[in-house]
């Protein structure tokens, strides 16, 4: 930057990369407050919540970046096989029951857990095993098999649920 700009660009890109994080710090702030007041019914007041996240989120600043993310790649990869559950059952959501949402999804969160165990130091080895023992567990597509039987699991308890549920003649 000083080659371009000088001590001038370095400044203006400084203080644009300073505001772009302190919107995004109260973006997340006011969406995850607003998410949880919701779903606690108030129980939490909003001044309450936003105190809450802020001083998690000052307690997590002091660890640096690289423990921030250590700490968060084993719940990204826990999650990353059901957010791509939901948005294929989303793009071929005729006739899709909620059973096998639910299923589907089950299924690609348990997989995703080990996947998440693989990045944890203590039980690697064995989540690394577990996954071996899987159809696609080595090639990081064990989730499709387990989503695929998870999805069948829930559109069977669906039906048996319906038909259970159905008046006799």
């Amino acid at each position: 930057m000083d080659a371009i700009a000088g001590d001038t660009g370095r400044y203006a890109l400084a203080s644009a990369m300073t505001f772009a994080c302190l919107t995004t710090a109260i973006g997340l702030t006011t969406a995850v407050a607003g998410y949880f007041e919701k779903l606690l019914d108030k129980r939490l007041s909003y001044r309450g919540l936003v105190w809450i996240i802020v001083t998690a989120s000052a307690v997590l600043s002091v660890y640096g970046v690289r423990h921030i993310i250590s700490l968060s790649v084993p719940v990204l990869y826990a999650l990353y096989p059901v957010a791509i559950v939901l948005i294929l059952l989303n793009l071929f959501d005729r006739g899709i029951t909620p059973g096998v949402y639910r299923g589907a999804v089950v299924g690609a969160f348990l997989i995703g857990i080990l996947y998440g165990l693989q990045h944890v130091s203590t039980v690697a080895d064995q989540a690394k095993n577990m996954l071996a023992a899987i159809p696609l567990g080595q090639e990081g597509f064990a989730w499709i098999f387990t989503s695929a039987l998870g999805g069948i699991a829930g559109a069977a308890w669906t039906r048996r649920r319906r038909k259970n549920a159905a008046p006799e003649k």
